[in-house]
């Protein structure tokens, strides 16, 4: 994947009546997919592409199809990519 923009640490501090606003957040890195070419937003653990539905990590790794995921573990991918459950022992 090329990176076509750096993951950043933003501050924005605005002055309204004497007091000062500061604002903390951070811009996620961007990429071009290596299938199909669209920008992917690296902000979380995995970055699905709206155009051709491949997957990469959040350093733009492109990874196995979603079918390979968890043959080691007997995993499924919607063990993976669901939410934790509270009586979830891992």
């Amino acid at each position: 994947m090329k990176i076509i923009s750096e993951r950043k640490r933003c501050t924005n501090a605005v002055n309204v009546c004497d007091v000062t606003i500061t604002n903390n957040y951070v811009e996620p890195a961007v990429g071009l997919c290596e299938v199909c070419g669209a920008r992917v937003e690296l902000e979380g653990f995995t970055n699905t592409c709206a155009g051709c539905g491949a997957d990469y990590n959040m350093s733009g790794q492109l990874l196995a199809p979603r079918e390979q995921w968890g043959w080691d573990t007997g995993e499924t991918a919607a063990d993976i990519l669901g939410p934790r459950l509270p009586d979830d022992d891992w």
